[in-house]
């Protein structure tokens, strides 16, 4: 190619190459301008709604609550009374989730948890009543014992006699008797319920036992 200006004149030849290679590069030079969908699309890769019109902005719900299984079978806990029925009340106990109150007519009511029965105490009237682990025991207007709820110990099944005091512990249970002595029963495996020969005034029933001798002594 040989270019010829209007004056007639010839440029020479590196003056041409340093023209072209001038106007070659100012041709490479020019970029087109970016669209805003490009420019929006380098700026963030991952917003695929720039106009923002999802309004799901939870779309993460796997741990926002516990799933709940309503499949047949599936074990689901009863509901608990928590409140005490609205009577006139002479006393109360608890331990666990149970709950168990001697009206002043002498009728025990029980509410809360119920896994062995303990909120189910037997008809009757009564003078004193104890919550033990997952059993209670209550002493009757004839001065027997009846106990009620888990009896996998032996816990509940108390000994015939007349007694004047009832305490129900974890896993057995004590009594005063109306001759003085005093009497356990159900797990004796460290010893819990064999009590000290002595006579006792008051005896108290938990994990372990302990008693207040009519002489004021505390022995457990």
């Amino acid at each position: 190619m040989r270019y010829t200006p209007r004056n007639g004149r010839h440029m020479q030849p590196h003056t041409l190459k340093l023209l072209f290679f001038t106007l070659a590069t100012g041709c490479g030079d020019a970029q087109p301008e970016k669209s805003a969908t490009n420019a929006g699309s380098a700026a963030g890769a991952s917003d695929t709604d720039p106009d923002n019109t999802n309004t799901d902005t939870d779309t993460d719900t796997a741990n926002d609550s516990p799933p709940t299984d309503t499949a047949a079978g599936t074990d689901t806990a009863a509901p608990q009374d928590t409140d005490p029925p609205p009577l006139a009340w002479a006393s109360v106990t608890t331990d666990q989730g149970c709950n168990c109150g001697l009206t002043t007519a002498g009728e025990v009511n029980c509410w809360g948890e119920d896994m062995f029965g303990e909120t189910s105490p037997p008809e009757g009237t009564f003078t004193a009543v104890d919550v033990g682990f997952y059993n209670a025991c209550a002493l009757t207007t004839e001065s027997t014992v009846s106990c009620w709820g888990s009896d996998e110990s032996g816990q509940s099944s108390p000994p015939e006699g007349t007694f004047t005091q009832v305490s129900a512990g974890e896993d057995h249970a004590c009594g005063i008797t109306t001759s003085g002595s005093t009497v356990c029963w159900g797990s004796d495996e460290d010893g819990q319920a064999s009590p000290p020969d002595a006579p006792f005034a008051m005896v108290s029933a938990g994990g372990h036992s302990c008693g207040v001798t009519t002489t004021g002594e505390l022995l457990c």
